[in-house]
């Protein structure tokens, strides 16, 4: 089994246990399965899967981008835990008409188009991919404060028993059910709203974000964490966690990690993001001279600078 994948400089990494570096390709969003033996990740928007059996690289996904995959919002692969699905999010180019106040998505991208972020499942052995959640919101309001990318949906993450999707909206958690054998995905609900979810009047506030941003699964705790952004990422950030009991989330609760002092210099709010290894180590991003770096939360161990959201 792998210690964890990353990517830096473009290239995706995995680290074996032995501490030993391996390139696996280019790309963005490495995501290690929950068998540890195989590694998605995305390329222009496309899933490619590594093996461990065969070391060999497949293109699973054609898709056709109609627009950069970049965004504020995390872009993140999620594996079902029967191995057979994923998640995963892409930016696609919308037009918003004045006329009907509704999204319009593009094939090619074109003046005052807006990258969006929708979710997309991919079943493995056949190859079939389709968007399963897209944008919503109020686009009205939205356009009129230039913050259309905040109707987008993102950080996706199966439960426990593959039975339901998490996601995140505007900063709001919401879930839907999922049928394995057929593949369907429900009606999105409201779970609950945290922080104080994206102020839609302020300019620019779907970037500053006071709602969460992103999602991780502890595993050995059995709790889903949340990270809940402050003024443009920056900030000694607020978490919580959903703990998960009876296949089901539980209220959430407040929570406020221990930092270790080598991560944390007074005066300086430089902690952010969330990602738990699979010992139930929680890993944050942190500045250190004028670049970011994710490491543990006590500071027993780090990435190199600059590199991406760690999987394990």
């Amino acid at each position: 089994m792998w210690q964890c994948a990353y990517t830096l400089r473009g290239d995706v990494l995995l680290k074996e246990q032995s501490g030993r570096i391996r390139k696996i390709g280019n790309g963005n969003a490495p995501a290690i399965s929950p068998s540890g033996d195989k590694l998605a990740f995305l390329q222009a928007g496309n899933i490619l899967l590594y093996s461990n059996a065969d070391g060999m690289v497949k293109q699973v996904t054609r898709i056709q981008t109609s627009a950069p995959q970049r965004s504020f919002f995390p872009i993140k692969i999620a594996w079902h835990p029967g191995e057979n699905y994923l998640l995963f999010t892409h930016i696609q180019a919308y037009l918003y008409d004045r006329r009907t106040q509704r999204l319009r998505r593009l094939d090619k991208w074109q003046k005052e188009a807006v990258g969006i972020a929708s979710i997309w499942l991919v079943h493995l052995p056949s190859g079939h991919c389709r968007q399963v959640l897209s944008p919503f919101g109020q686009f009205d309001l939205l356009y009129k404060t230039f913050q259309l990318e905040a109707s987008g949906v993102y950080e996706p993450l199966f439960s426990p028993d593959g039975q339901v999707i998490w996601f995140l909206h505007a900063g709001d958690l919401y879930e839907v059910g999922f049928d394995e054998p057929s593949g369907r995905v429900h009606a999105p609900k409201l779970v609950q709203r945290l922080g104080r979810g994206l102020d839609l009047q302020s300019i620019g506030a779907c970037r500053a974000g006071s709602g969460a941003l992103m999602l991780a699964w502890d595993a050995k705790r059995s709790r889903l964490v949340y990270w809940v952004g402050r003024f443009w990422g920056t900030g000694v950030s607020q978490y919580g966690y959903f703990p998960y009991q009876g296949g089901q989330l539980a209220k959430s609760r407040d929570w406020l990690p221990s930092f270790g002092g080598a991560i944390r210099e007074v005066g300086m709010e430089n902690i952010q993001g969330c990602s738990v290894d699979r010992a139930g180590h929680l890993w944050v991003s942190v500045i250190r001279d004028g670049s970011w770096q994710w490491t543990r939360a006590d500071g027993r161990e780090s990435l190199p600078v600059g590199a991406g959201r760690p999987s394990f």
